[in-house]
Protein backbone atom coordinates (compact mmCIF):
# COMPACT_ATOMS: atom_id res chain seq x y z
CA UNK A 1 0.00 0.00 0.00
CA UNK A 2 2.41 2.48 0.79
CA UNK A 3 4.72 2.01 -2.32
CA UNK A 4 1.39 2.22 -4.17
CA UNK A 5 1.14 5.86 -2.48
CA UNK A 6 5.07 6.60 -3.23
CA UNK A 7 4.50 5.71 -6.46
CA UNK A 8 1.43 7.66 -7.25
CA UNK A 9 3.37 11.15 -5.14
CA UNK A 10 6.28 10.88 -7.94
CA UNK A 11 3.48 11.00 -10.53
CA UNK A 12 1.92 13.90 -9.06
CA UNK A 13 5.07 15.88 -8.98
CA UNK A 14 4.62 19.79 -8.77
CA UNK A 15 6.95 22.87 -10.08
CA UNK A 16 10.52 23.42 -7.87
CA UNK A 17 12.54 26.05 -8.11
CA UNK A 18 15.73 25.61 -9.18
CA UNK A 19 17.43 28.56 -8.03
CA UNK A 20 17.41 28.05 -4.34
CA UNK A 21 19.91 26.49 -2.07
CA UNK A 22 19.45 23.50 -1.58
CA UNK A 23 21.08 21.16 1.70
CA UNK A 24 22.56 17.53 0.99
CA UNK A 25 19.47 16.38 2.94
CA UNK A 26 17.05 17.90 0.32
CA UNK A 27 18.86 16.98 -2.94
CA UNK A 28 18.84 13.37 -0.82
CA UNK A 29 15.05 13.71 -0.82
CA UNK A 30 14.44 14.94 -3.94
CA UNK A 31 16.43 11.93 -5.47
CA UNK A 32 14.48 9.86 -3.04
CA UNK A 33 11.39 10.93 -5.14
CA UNK A 34 9.93 13.52 -2.44
CA UNK A 35 8.56 16.25 -3.94
CA UNK A 36 6.62 19.51 -2.62
CA UNK A 37 3.05 19.28 -1.06
CA UNK A 38 1.33 22.71 -0.09
CA UNK A 39 3.80 26.16 0.45
CA UNK A 40 5.63 24.07 2.75
CA UNK A 41 6.26 20.62 2.31
CA UNK A 42 9.12 19.85 0.29
CA UNK A 43 12.77 19.74 -0.25
CA UNK A 44 13.85 23.89 -0.53
CA UNK A 45 10.19 25.09 -0.65
CA UNK A 46 8.46 27.06 1.82
CA UNK A 47 8.20 30.69 2.99
CA UNK A 48 11.80 30.85 3.71
CA UNK A 49 12.82 29.34 0.27
CA UNK A 50 10.47 29.75 -2.59
CA UNK A 51 6.10 30.69 -1.29
CA UNK A 52 6.52 34.50 -2.73
CA UNK A 53 6.48 33.96 -6.11
CA UNK A 54 10.17 31.83 -6.04
CA UNK A 55 11.59 33.86 -3.55
CA UNK A 56 11.45 33.78 0.43
CA UNK A 57 8.05 35.42 1.83
CA UNK A 58 9.65 39.12 3.06
CA UNK A 59 7.87 38.21 6.25
CA UNK A 60 9.59 35.02 6.97
CA UNK A 61 12.58 35.23 8.70
CA UNK A 62 14.30 31.86 10.03
CA UNK A 63 15.95 34.17 12.61
CA UNK A 64 12.82 34.70 14.23
CA UNK A 65 12.21 31.08 14.45
CA UNK A 66 9.05 28.99 14.00
CA UNK A 67 6.96 30.56 11.33
CA UNK A 68 5.43 33.90 12.68
CA UNK A 69 1.21 34.99 11.97
CA UNK A 70 2.72 37.47 9.57
CA UNK A 71 4.85 34.10 7.62
CA UNK A 72 2.32 32.35 7.64
CA UNK A 73 0.05 35.50 6.29
CA UNK A 74 2.36 35.58 3.18
CA UNK A 75 2.60 31.84 2.92
CA UNK A 76 -0.47 30.05 4.35
CA UNK A 77 -0.42 26.13 5.13
CA UNK A 78 -3.04 24.46 3.11
CA UNK A 79 -3.80 22.13 5.93
CA UNK A 80 -2.54 20.87 9.09
CA UNK A 81 0.37 19.07 7.43
CA UNK A 82 1.82 21.76 5.58
CA UNK A 83 1.63 23.78 8.93
CA UNK A 84 3.58 20.52 10.61
CA UNK A 85 6.56 21.12 7.37
CA UNK A 86 7.04 24.98 8.22
CA UNK A 87 7.78 24.14 11.47
CA UNK A 88 10.22 21.27 10.29
CA UNK A 89 11.76 24.00 7.83
CA UNK A 90 12.42 26.65 10.40
CA UNK A 91 14.39 23.71 12.68
CA UNK A 92 16.39 22.39 9.84
CA UNK A 93 17.62 25.74 8.72
CA UNK A 94 18.35 26.33 12.12
CA UNK A 95 19.92 23.21 12.93
CA UNK A 96 22.17 22.77 9.94
CA UNK A 97 24.91 20.22 10.14
CA UNK A 98 28.50 20.12 9.91
CA UNK A 99 28.94 16.10 9.69
CA UNK A 100 27.95 13.62 6.19
CA UNK A 101 25.86 11.04 7.43
CA UNK A 102 24.89 8.96 4.60
CA UNK A 103 22.12 8.86 3.48
CA UNK A 104 22.15 12.65 4.15
CA UNK A 105 19.65 13.34 6.91
CA UNK A 106 18.45 16.33 9.06
CA UNK A 107 18.78 17.09 12.47
CA UNK A 108 16.96 14.54 14.48
CA UNK A 109 14.98 16.44 16.32
CA UNK A 110 13.53 18.36 14.03
CA UNK A 111 12.18 15.15 11.47
CA UNK A 112 11.10 13.20 14.95
CA UNK A 113 9.03 16.66 15.77
CA UNK A 114 8.12 16.47 11.98
CA UNK A 115 6.80 12.61 12.11
CA UNK A 116 5.36 13.16 15.81
CA UNK A 117 3.26 15.96 14.38
CA UNK A 118 2.20 14.40 10.43
CA UNK A 119 0.89 11.76 12.56
CA UNK A 120 -1.23 13.75 14.68
CA UNK A 121 -3.15 15.44 11.64
CA UNK A 122 -6.58 15.11 11.30
CA UNK A 123 -7.58 16.99 8.15
CA UNK A 124 -5.82 14.89 5.34
CA UNK A 125 -8.11 14.12 3.37
CA UNK A 126 -7.06 14.31 0.03
CA UNK A 127 -5.30 11.84 -2.21
CA UNK A 128 -2.52 14.59 -2.28
CA UNK A 129 -2.30 14.85 1.70
CA UNK A 130 -2.56 11.27 2.16
CA UNK A 131 0.04 10.25 -0.71
CA UNK A 132 2.52 12.78 0.67
CA UNK A 133 2.35 11.47 4.62
CA UNK A 134 2.68 8.05 3.49
CA UNK A 135 6.10 9.21 1.59
CA UNK A 136 7.19 10.83 4.41
CA UNK A 137 6.55 7.60 6.64
CA UNK A 138 8.29 5.56 4.05
CA UNK A 139 11.50 7.96 3.37
CA UNK A 140 12.07 8.30 7.40
CA UNK A 141 11.00 4.36 8.24
CA UNK A 142 13.44 3.09 5.26
CA UNK A 143 15.77 5.51 4.09
CA UNK A 144 16.90 8.60 5.49
CA UNK A 145 19.53 9.19 8.34
CA UNK A 146 19.16 12.05 10.54
CA UNK A 147 22.00 13.10 13.42
CA UNK A 148 21.88 14.63 17.08
CA UNK A 149 24.67 15.71 19.65
CA UNK A 150 25.68 12.50 21.51
CA UNK A 151 25.99 12.90 25.82
CA UNK A 152 29.88 14.68 24.55
CA UNK A 153 27.44 17.50 22.93
CA UNK A 154 29.25 15.68 19.66
CA UNK A 155 27.53 15.55 16.47
CA UNK A 156 26.65 12.39 15.56
CA UNK A 157 24.73 9.81 13.23
CA UNK A 158 22.10 7.46 14.24
CA UNK A 159 23.72 4.65 14.25
CA UNK A 160 24.76 1.99 16.89
CA UNK A 161 27.71 0.43 16.05
CA UNK A 162 27.36 -0.13 12.05
CA UNK A 163 23.99 -0.16 12.36
CA UNK A 164 21.81 2.23 11.26
CA UNK A 165 18.79 3.51 12.65
CA UNK A 166 15.84 4.85 10.70
CA UNK A 167 14.35 8.24 11.65
CA UNK A 168 11.42 6.75 12.70
CA UNK A 169 13.39 4.09 15.33
CA UNK A 170 15.59 6.36 16.35
CA UNK A 171 12.48 9.06 17.57
CA UNK A 172 10.51 5.96 18.88
CA UNK A 173 13.72 4.48 20.87
CA UNK A 174 14.91 8.02 21.97
CA UNK A 175 18.97 7.81 21.83
CA UNK A 176 19.92 10.99 21.65
CA UNK A 177 20.86 12.93 24.55
CA UNK A 178 20.01 16.24 22.88
CA UNK A 179 18.69 19.23 24.90
CA UNK A 180 15.09 18.49 23.65
CA UNK A 181 15.07 14.94 25.34
CA UNK A 182 14.09 15.62 29.04
CA UNK A 183 15.94 12.24 30.24
CA UNK A 184 19.55 13.85 29.20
Amino acid sequence: MKLILFTSLLITTTSYNMNSTISPADEYQMQMGLVNYGNWCGPGHGGYQDCCNGNPCPSCNVKDGPPTEACLKECPAVDQLDYQCSFHDECCINNEKQISCSPEGNYCACDCLLLEGSNSVTDCTSLSCKSYRASLDTLFSYSLSCWYYDQNHKETCNTLGSRKYSVNEFCNNNHSCDPWNPNC
